[in-house]
């Protein structure tokens, strides 16, 4: 195995940069960002989540968040062998 020596007291400091502070309003728009990235991730994942269970079961719905919506209620209101009771409360 090789080892490398590493200096750690360089002969030259290294620069240091430095940035402003961030001001509460910045900090509070960045933190919205986040909540925000995160519940888009999470309706996405349970719509695809949905469409999964539809189409194990011979149901193809499209993608996206206006097509379900639209479909959905219809697929519910139908009672139809191929969804049962558990799999309707559950969507």
């Amino acid at each position: 195995m090789e080892h490398r020596h590493v200096e750690t007291n360089p002969s030259r400091p290294l620069p240091m940069k430095f940035v402003a502070t961030k001001t509460a309003e910045q900090l509070d728009l960045e933190a919205l960002h986040r909540v925000r990235e995160r519940l888009v991730r999470q309706r996405t994942s349970i719509i695809n989540q949905i469409r999964a269970f539809l189409l194990e079961r011979g149901i193809a719905v499209r993608q996206g968040f206006r097509c379900l919506g639209t479909e959905l209620p219809s697929i519910l209101a139908k009672r139809s062998d191929a969804l049962s009771l558990p799999i309707m409360r559950a969507i």
